[in-house]
């Protein structure tokens, strides 16, 4: 048995905020035996979720594609494209990443972090976690305490190098996210 490439070639895949709402968009160059294309969202790359579904065209030649969530989740999410052909064989887009702003600001004190501590000051409903994420995008979980609504205690990892990095806070409605420096 060998391996057959997908007969569906992605172009392009990106999203824009559009007043309240996230508009998907991709381009194919041929779509031979093509079937539909799934959408996926979630506030963590690893952990998206089924969105919707678009009916490819199925011919050869180029194709331009338009889907708008309206229902985008508010602070850092991302999208995946995923290509599935008549026999059931599938390709996966590269993720895109949109931030939509959220209700409230993200607050964190003190920062530069200097103790491996910091208090984050948040609009929203309950945390549900907490992490860092490095420039080359490694994810690093924190421990974190809430302490009254609105205000959570992060613990950050000791083995964590000095540098800057995205502290995210996913409750469970939002992803919030503030640059902070890590100091010590």
């Amino acid at each position: 048995m060998s391996a057959v490439p997908l007969p569906v070639v992605l172009l392009n895949f990106y999203g824009n905020k559009k007043d309240k709402n996230v508009v998907l968009q991709w381009n194919t160059g041929d779509e031979t035996n093509g079937n539909h294309f799934e959408l996926y969202k979630g506030v963590q790359p690893a952990s998206l979720q089924y969105l919707d579904k678009v009916n490819a065209s199925g011919t050869g030649g180029t194709h331009s594609y338009s889907y708008t969530d309206n229902n985008p989740m508010k602070g850092l999410s991302y999208y995946q494209l995923k290509l599935v052909d008549n026999n059931g064989a599938y390709k996966l887009s590269s993720v895109v990443k949109i931030n939509i702003d959220a209700t409230g600001i993200l607050s964190v004190f003190p920062n530069p972090v200097t103790n491996h501590t910091v208090l984050v000051t948040y609009q929203g409903t309950r945390v549900k976690s907490v992490q860092l994420i490095s420039a080359d995008g490694k994810q690093i979980p924190c421990s974190f305490n809430e302490l009254y609504n609105g205000q959570v205690k992060v613990s950050i990892p000791t083995s964590v190098a000095k540098g800057v990095y995205t502290l995210q806070l996913t409750t469970d409605i939002t992803a919030n996210s503030a640059v902070i420096v890590v100091s010590q």
